[in-house]
């Protein structure tokens, strides 16, 4: 058991206090009171000077004396036996001016709704990113499931690859032939009989004649044949894009859309016949949007610097109201 402390006992509305004092060097108490449940709260006088530097040198500051109220019931919420020090005073001042803590229920709505507008902004982020990525609106199911070069097409005439995917099968076939025709007149293979041969079947819509029936015979072919010409161009370059530019403050602006009017020649040259016989590949796609779009990236490459030209014509057999989100 710790002895008394030296001081005074003071009683004040039922509420017994011990005021020790620090030059005795007393700092434990014992006042033999039966162990109860209730809190003790323990604060200091003079905190306020003692907070500052000590006279004493290199000793540690020091308060002038202590002040123990004890509870002999149970502590009111708001009850405040004493004031010890202008920074308690604020405190104490703030903490009577909190509204009352919420019930757990309120709480854990409250955490529901905040997960949910994090939920919804994060949303609102990644659907602004896919318009970006999309030229500016956002890709029908279809698009996003198409596969292919569809995203290689993007980056050359967004607005191309919205018109064919609102164009219909028979427009995105037609749009496919054409394509495939046009890739094969720029790199001189008209001409050549087993090529002339894959485009009438293209166009009536019959299966593509031998080699095309397998890709690695066909290059073969058209390495072997001496009737290919060997033309070359420079490589397409699509459009410079803007770069994405994240939302601020929750705002969302409407991403730049893409279109293929013009382009730098800035790679080297390609060798034509190679990008269009996969076009006429490409063409024969069972799936009619796939194989317009995949067909018309491959035409985009063999007319290489030349492309908006080709991009221009095909645009022009699918013009139509921009497709909404979808």
């Amino acid at each position: 058991m710790r002895r008394p402390v030296t001081g005074e006992v003071h009683v004040h509305h039922g509420r017994m206090y011990v005021e020790s004092d620090p030059e005795a060097g007393e700092s434990a108490w014992d006042l033999g009171l039966a162990r109860t449940d209730y809190r003790v709260r323990c604060c200091a006088r003079g905190m306020d000077k003692g907070s500052g530097p000590d006279a004493r040198g290199d000793k540690e500051p020091r308060a002038v004396s202590c002040l123990l109220p004890f509870w002999p019931g149970p502590p009111r919420p708001e009850q405040v036996i004493r004031q010890t020090s202008r920074i308690a005073a604020c405190r104490h001042r703030f903490a009577r001016g909190l509204p009352p803590p919420a019930a757990p229920e309120e709480c854990a709505e409250r955490e529901r709704l905040a997960r949910e507008a994090e939920e919804r902004a994060a949303e609102e982020r990644r659907l602004h990113h896919e318009r970006w990525e999309w030229g500016g609106r956002l890709p029908s199911g279809r698009l996003r499931a198409v596969g292919g070069n569809v995203r290689g097409l993007l980056r050359f005439d967004s607005d191309l690859v919205h018109a064919l995917d609102a164009a219909g099968p028979g427009v995105q076939r037609t749009t496919a032939v054409l394509a495939a025709h046009r890739a094969c007149e720029a790199a001189g293979l008209t001409d050549v009989p087993w090529v002339a041969r894959a485009l009438t079947a293209l166009s009536s819509g019959r299966p593509l004649p031998p080699p095309f029936d397998d890709p690695a015979l066909m290059r073969e072919t058209l390495r072997r044949d001496p009737r290919v010409p060997d033309r070359s161009v420079l490589g397409a370059v699509p459009p410079e894009r803007p770069p994405y530019r994240p939302p601020v403050r929750g705002e969302y602006d409407t991403p730049v859309f893409m279109h293929g009017t013009t382009g730098p020649s800035g790679r080297g040259p390609i060798s034509q016949p190679h990008f269009a016989l996969p076009a006429v590949l490409a063409a024969a796609d069972p799936a009619p949007l796939r194989a317009a779009l995949d067909a018309v990236w491959h035409a985009v490459h063999t007319y290489g610097e030349h492309y908006p030209r080709l991009l221009a014509e095909v645009r022009s057999g699918c013009a139509g109201p921009p497709p909404a989100d979808g």
